[in-house]
């Protein structure tokens, strides 16, 4: 555990009550977080441990897990779920209105970009729980001055998300290749990576020129080809190994893309 289960967290308002600001690290346990919350105020949260889904506005599922973040906008509904078989530890920033105007203003957060990846470093950590304590302890006319400290911090934080667009798409890759058998689906790969199939299909498409169910089958059929020169395994075996649920759909599938039948490649 990075931190232990007693949660931290502080909220503190300007002396004039036109501005807050808000950290804490948490440990929960309950599968609803929060459903169809109009939260009216900026937070984001940074999983430091756990798996979960982020139901946007337009009641897209996101996927969740340990090295993302989420945001909550100003009163845009959105919910939250936790998996209860995993232990859940968050990190979270929480600011005013004007606050979150400010930032999106100078593109210090990104409103179109609800989701992402960002690991954590024990060290940002500890720099966070220092914070905690210094927001907690100040005089509420140092508030207004912790701020651009706080927001100094959560810029350190972004700092370290991934650019996970490349990456993800060069791991679907490396799983569709390990994993191209009929019986196994992208769909696998995403609820393993915490990635949403939509986003990773749009990402796939635009680098490979090609869907991921595509990039499968290709490479599915240069396995057939390989099994079907290097081995002397019979039609009925190699749509076995290949997971077909028989030989005629197999050859139906290697027609489609060589021209001509299994046996008649093998002529």
């Amino acid at each position: 555990m990075f931190f232990g289960k007693n949660n931290m967290l502080t909220h503190r308002y300007f002396s004039d009550q036109s501005e807050r600001v808000g950290l804490g690290q948490l440990s929960k346990s309950v599968r609803l977080d929060f459903q169809n919350l109009r939260w009216p105020w900026y937070a984001v949260v940074f999983i430091v441990k756990g798996k979960g889904t982020y139901v946007d506005h337009n009641g897209h599922e996101h996927p969740l897990r340990q090295g993302m973040y989420f945001q909550r906008l100003p009163q845009l509904k959105h919910s939250t779920f936790i998996d209860t078989s995993e232990e859940w530890q968050e990190v979270f920033f929480d600011f005013g209105v004007k606050t979150y105007e400010m930032m999106l203003a100078c593109q210090m957060i990104k409103e179109n970009k609800l989701v992402g990846f960002c690991e954590i470093s024990k060290s940002l950590l500890e720099t966070h729980r220092q914070m905690i304590d210094k927001l907690k302890e100040c005089e509420s006319h140092q508030v207004p001055r912790l701020l651009p400290e706080i927001i100094a911090l959560l810029q350190d934080f972004f700092a370290q998300s991934i650019q996970e667009s490349p990456s993800v798409v060069q791991e679907a890759c490396d799983y569709l290749r390990n994993n191209f058998h009929v019986s196994d689906k992208i769909q696998d790969f995403c609820q393993l990576r915490a990635v949403g199939y939509e986003s990773l299909r749009k990402k796939f498409k635009e680098e490979m020129n090609c869907t991921p169910r595509q990039y499968q089958n290709l490479f599915r059929m240069e396995k057939a080809v390989a099994l079907l020169t290097q081995t002397s395994h019979s039609i009925e075996e190699i749509s076995d190994q290949l997971k077909y649920c028989n030989a005629f759909e197999f050859s139906k599938q290697f027609k489609k893309f060589q021209g001509i039948t299994p046996s008649q490649y093998r002529k």
